[in-house]
């Protein structure tokens, strides 16, 4: 079964529960409410980066270690309101996540710019959902007016301080008594090569340090931190300029958690003038990609022809690789 009758209840009113039965990694059921209000919050919030993906999709992963996904359904946010995030990003609020003091003599005016909430649910015997669990990601974005710099880990100990405030408003102001996890993103800067990232996060009371960082292949960054992955691309880049007749244009983007690899997104843009052409082309790639890249790692290779996709390589950590013609 993909997907539930549209006859569930939430808030009564009627929703679609959305079965996680395809996918090829560990994920939520979803429920989908298309009332949301907070997922329009959150598009302005991060519009203009590439962090959008990201914030989310590491927030579902993280939360797996603490709400199962064989216990709880997935939905967008519905807890705090406009008027509770307004109050937690004031810098005049009892609860405020802003600084109140000055940090190593350096005024930040804010901290959080942001808060993103995933709600997990489960379903009463009626067929009512309830929340019992929430995972929050506060986007941090820095800014002073001496344009100073803050490290990560710097930053990780004031977003594990202000989280408390976070957590005693929903469990005091709110009054709710479920279980809440709370992520620290960091939102892209000029330093960053494509996104932002997670530098921690807090459960029960237990503060948690992540090393995390999106990179882009190829680029200096990519070598600096791992030149095997980066000279295998390069012989992948190598081998599908020379077979290809017109110019390929390839971009990877790898996520690093732990500084180890942990996911590789490849774009391959073709310039052919046949079906059987492009067909050779996507069937090579498949190949360089087993024969070339280290394995434990997931690779996504979207391929593209005169900007329609046409294809997806797709090879999970084992070395198990399926090719999709569109």
């Amino acid at each position: 079964m993909g997907c539930d009758q549209i006859n569930k209840k939430f808030n009564n009113q009627q929703t679609t529960v959305v079965v996680n039965n395809y996918s090829l990694e560990e994920s939520y059921s979803i429920i989908y409410d298309d009332s949301d209000t907070m997922r329009e919050r959150y598009y302005y919030a991060i519009r203009n980066t590439n962090d959008y993906k990201i914030v989310t999709k590491e927030l579902e992963q993280q939360s797996l270690s603490y709400f199962s996904n064989n216990t709880y359904y997935l939905k967008e946010g519905s807890v705090l309101t406009k008027e509770d995030i307004k109050e937690l990003l004031s810098n005049d609020s009892t609860y405020s996540l802003q600084p109140q003091d000055s940090i190593n003599g350096v005024t930040y005016t804010s901290m959080v710019s942001s808060i993103y909430e995933i709600d997990f649910l489960v379903e009463e015997e009626n067929q009512q959902y309830t929340t019992k669990a929430m995972s929050i990601a506060l986007l941090l974005e820095p800014k002073n007016e001496a344009n100073e710099t803050i490290e990560d880990q710097e930053l990780y100990q004031y977003a594990l301080s202000c989280s408390n405030y976070l957590i005693l408003y929903i469990k005091e102001i709110l009054e709710l008594d479920i279980d809440v996890y709370v992520g620290f993103y960091r939102l892209a800067t000029q330093k960053d090569d494509y996104s932002g990232h997670y530098i921690g996060g807090i459960f029960n009371g237990k503060g948690y340090r992540y090393q995390e960082q999106q990179v882009i292949f190829p680029s200096n960054t990519a070598k600096s931190i791992d030149e095997m992955t980066y000279n295998e691309f390069l012989i992948v880049k190598s081998f599908l300029k020379d077979f290809s007749i017109d110019s390929i244009g390839i971009i990877g983007y790898a996520y690093y958690k732990e500084s180890s690899i942990s996911t590789m997104d490849i774009q391959l843009l073709l310039n052919t003038k046949s079906y059987l052409e492009e067909q050779a082309i996507i069937q090579y790639t498949a190949e360089l990609i087993d024969s070339q890249m280290s394995k434990g790692y997931n690779i996504q290779v979207f391929i593209y022809s005169e900007d329609n996709m046409v294809a997806l390589v797709y090879r999970d950590s084992n070395g198990k690789i399926v090719t999709k013609f569109l």
